[in-house]
């Protein structure tokens, strides 16, 4: 409607033709249409029965029905001493009032365009042109208007309306365990993330199903509630996939790989870059992290950048697996650390190696260890002297067999 109404406004600004009047008239009408199938669409997802939205009514509704549930909210919320929902009701209660004045004065003009020829537009060159006192180029302004004020009025309803308890009764219903709270998105307040804890099943898999979270999100759907699920397993490594999931996905130009270990209430996590970052992305990278695991009531969370810490580069890696070859994960992380350097984990390690081993210059053994390919003597080279590489995979042996 609003793309149809600039187009009407357009041919009647540059068009001096007898129709122009007309034209004007309707672009006045469609502005105001669009305006109103924005907000009885809004109206419908917030559980007004579509019959029940009509033109005049739209201000009786707004006024008398969401209106009153919101402030009734926000009595609830002061006696809770939310202050946070408080503020965010009194958002939608502003937006309440400027909404209704605003669909008021654009059906004025709507039934004065439709109704009364009487009332002639006025062009006013340059500028456009107005009917009843009122600017096209303000009219034009409605829908920005509208969308703002209603993704308020939409917040402030949801959380009024307890979405959050919606989203854990849909599955407390299906005997789901919640892993923390369902978080709120507040760029997009209808998005809700919900940490599940993933259970064993009967087919061997970690539950609960994918059938089953659909049939969730689904119901979700119906309430206007967008849900999505992060499956949180009470195993360390679990952890792990979760923080590299979402690490990908909300910095995912930045980061390459992290890498987690929770111990009972402490965490710790190593991330590794695809670029230098500055310290102000590290902090928020920071932030995003100690917020993730205050969920699970983690508090001692550590978080450590590859590009703050003295890591083994792949070379460093190679020269010490030269000389202890074949050895395990193990043995090699253990080594690297006597020598000062600071090893992530053992999953860190078995990453490094494996793509070591993809470009060809380590091989893995059936038993697990690992030593290097030619094409990684090769890249390392060697020299003659008494500290040749060589001479100190030697006396690496020779300890071994002694």
């Amino acid at each position: 409607m609003h793309a149809v109404g600039h187009h009407l406004r357009t041919y009647a600004h540059h068009n001096d033709l007898p129709e122009r009047d007309a034209f004007a008239r309707s672009a006045f009408n469609r502005y105001y249409y669009g305006c109103f199938l924005l907000v009885r669409s809004t109206l419908i997802e917030i559980n007004v029965p579509p019959r029940n939205i009509k033109h005049a009514k739209i201000k009786d509704i707004l006024r008398c029905d969401i209106e009153k549930k919101l402030r009734n909210a926000k009595l609830q919320a002061q006696r809770n001493e939310d202050g946070a929902l408080v503020k965010k009701i009194e958002g939608g209660l502003l937006a309440i009032q400027i909404l209704q004045k605003l669909i008021e004065e654009a059906r004025a003009v709507r039934e004065v365009a439709d109704y009364k020829p009487e009332i002639e537009v006025a062009f006013n060159g340059p500028d456009g042109f107005s009917l009843n006192g009122l600017d096209i180029n303000s009219a034009h302004r409605w829908e920005d208007t509208v969308r703002t004020l209603l993704a308020s009025l939409k917040s402030a309803w949801r959380d009024a309306d307890g979405c959050l308890s919606f989203i854990e009764k849909l599955l407390t219903d299906k005997k789901i365990p919640l892993a923390g709270p369902v978080i709120q998105d507040h760029a997009e307040p209808d998005r809700f993330v919900a940490f599940i804890f993933a259970s064993p099943r009967d087919d061997q898999k970690k539950g609960p199903s994918q059938l089953t979270l659909s049939a969730i999100s689904a119901a979700a759907e119906q309430r206007g509630i967008h849900l999505g699920f992060v499956l949180i397993d009470k195993k360390s490594e679990e952890f792990d996939g979760s923080i590299k999931a979402l690490l990908f996905t909300k910095f995912q130009n930045l980061i390459r790989n992290s890498f987690t270990v929770v111990n009972y209430k402490r965490a710790s996590i190593w991330v590794e870059p695809k670029k230098r970052i500055d310290p102000k992305m590290i902090e928020e990278i920071r932030d995003f992290l100690n917020e993730f695991f205050a969920l699970f009531d983690i508090d001692d969370v550590s978080v450590f950048f590859t590009q703050e810490e003295n890591i083994p580069t792949p070379t460093v890696i190679l020269r010490s697996l030269r000389m202890l070859a074949p050895c395990s994960v193990a043995s090699l992380s253990r080594s690297l650390e006597e020598k000062s350097y600071k090893v992530p984990n053992e999953v860190w390690m078995a990453h490094a190696l494996d793509r070591l081993r993809k470009a060809g210059s380590v091989v893995r053994k059936a038993n697990g260890q690992f030593f290097l390919s030619l094409e990684g003597l090769r890249r390392l080279g060697t020299e003659k002297s008494r500290v040749s590489p060589d001479v100190k995979r030697a006396l690496a042996l020779g300890k071994k067999d002694s």
